[in-house]
């Protein structure tokens, strides 16, 4: 009785999951079906991604669907879709997903990694630019690099 109140609660989990996060409004690439929970997890040859990828490519186009875990993910295998997606419509794709992990670790998605991209992220990366990476600053941390490298 108990192991069939088990099996009842896990399906009933997995229907829910794949009603509660395949809720995506916008037509996605094609792509191998996931699992409800763990997405394509479970079909990924970790020991030899690149050419598991690859071969997934020949098979769903250059661009394609991921799921892994609750993440959409996009797998781009051409240099003219790279440069599609990279050119034309670099807005769209130029911030990260949000994880509360990361959000713990910074400072609420505020600091220069994870920042999203909006008015205080290009601040940031201006005072970054102009006072930490200047060529003056950079050569004054010269003795620094010269003595950990030998």
């Amino acid at each position: 009785m108990r192991r069939c109140m088990t099996v009842d609660l896990m399906l009933l989990w997995a229907v829910a999951g794949k009603v509660v996060f395949d809720q995506n409004p916008l037509p996605l690439p094609p792509g191998p079906a996931g699992l409800p929970v763990i997405g394509n997890l479970h079909q990924l040859d970790t020991s030899n991604l690149s050419d598991h990828l690859w071969r997934l490519s020949k098979r769903f186009g250059p661009l394609m669907s991921l799921r892994l875990g609750r993440i959409q993910t996009l797998v781009v295998s051409s240099a003219e879709m790279a440069k599609e997606i990279l050119k034309t419509n670099d807005l769209i794709f130029c911030t990260r997903p949000v994880l509360t992990g990361q959000q713990k670790f910074s400072y609420n998605n505020k600091d220069i990694a994870f920042s999203p991209y909006n008015e205080h992220w290009r601040q940031m990366r201006k005072l970054c630019t102009l006072h930490l990476f200047s060529s003056k600053q950079v050569n004054s941390f010269g003795s620094v690099r010269e003595e950990e490298v030998f």
